[in-house]
């Protein structure tokens, strides 16, 4: 027979404030740069232009992304080291800034909120891979500001 999980007490959800919890863009403080810069070169919104300058030069690192799945079940392989090893193995990541990342996708949220999705994802897959370490406390309260 299964045992179901029992639901919340409403009473201890309402008393806990809301925590609005975002995980920081790849390399922001470069990127702004980069992003005036593209503005000012394709102001003629040319979306293949601006996606080719973007990822000119930038390829997947390969070997970072095999290390990270030798390391995925190490007990001392940290979320923020994920975190990390993601945003630099996956440059993709830095076209949710390309431009207004308040602008909404076609999906109808933000640039911003699917970056914050995605990463979400990432997470997903790192609990899930370590449910017999650590993961399983990821699906509850999350991460928290200390990673």
């Amino acid at each position: 027979t299964r045992t179901r999980m029992p639901l919340p007490d409403r009473a201890l959800e309402e008393e806990l404030p809301p925590r609005i919890l975002t995980v920081p863009p790849p390399g922001k403080e470069k990127e702004s740069h980069r992003r005036q810069t593209l503005a000012l070169r394709y102001s003629d919104s040319r979306p293949n232009a601006k996606l080719v300058e973007a990822m000119t030069g930038r390829v997947a690192d390969a070997t970072r992304i095999l290390r990270m799945a030798e390391r995925i079940r190490l007990p001392n392989y940290h979320l923020r080291e994920f975190f990390d090893d993601c945003v630099a193995s996956f440059p993709e990541l830095r076209l949710f800034f390309l431009g207004d990342a308040t602008i909404c996708s076609t999906s109808g949220e933000s640039n911003q909120g699917e970056y914050q999705r995605t990463i979400g994802a990432l997470f997903s897959v790192y609990w899930l891979l370590r449910l017999q370490i650590d993961g399983q406390s990821g699906w509850g309260p999350g991460y928290h500001d200390q990673w």
